[in-house]
């Protein structure tokens, strides 16, 4: 039987944010707020598809004014930990995930969709863009970077002293021409 599916579903962890001050005017002073996201995947070297965290962002990338994105991989979990960003926001995370065919065939492909549990505060989703992230066949043995998260808390109602929490799981689809 030849794979034509592949999904994979992840856990996203708790997607926790901390806190912001806002100036009596109504503008921003400062604001401060920490997320953490982390995916667990399986240990398996022998897997169709893997996935490691993009070696571009692997490490923390500084982004604006203290706002620090930071991608990295221990034990099998890619852990993404977001610090000082917006509450109030939709803030778009990119290439993200770096996949490798590791399979017997061209991936022809390669999308994402996410599932958020009830009970979370704002919206996570998965970036539109990525709705195929493969502009060509990706041949065996070859990579390709992707898998953008929205954080969207715009409108929401949140106390500020409280973590914002988000969970829900990841579903992978690669597809192949047979």
């Amino acid at each position: 039987m030849r794979l034509t599916r592949r999904n994979a579903i992840l856990g996203l962890g708790t997607l926790a944010a901390g806190t912001g001050a806002i100036a009596a005017t109504g503008a921003f002073d400062t604001v401060e707020a920490d997320r953490e996201v982390s995916v667990e995947f399986s240990d398996d070297s022998d897997a169709t598809l893997t996935m490691v965290p993009n070696p571009d962002r692997e490490g923390n990338d500084n982004f604006g004014e203290g706002e620090t994105l930071d991608v990295s991989q221990t034990d099998g979990e890619i852990q993404i930990s977001l610090n000082r960003i917006n509450r109030n926001a939709r803030v778009t995370f990119s290439d993200l995930v770096q996949f490798t065919n590791n399979g017997s065939q061209d991936i022809t492909s390669l999308s994402f969709s996410l599932d958020q549990n009830e009970g979370s505060h704002g919206t996570l989703e998965v970036d539109p863009d990525d709705e195929n992230i493969l502009e060509d066949d990706l041949d065996v043995g070859d990579n390709v970077v992707g898998l953008g998260l929205v954080v969207d808390t715009l409108g929401e109602d949140l106390p500020p002293s409280e973590d914002i929490e988000m969970d829900g799981t990841i579903t992978i689809t690669a597809n192949t021409a047979e």
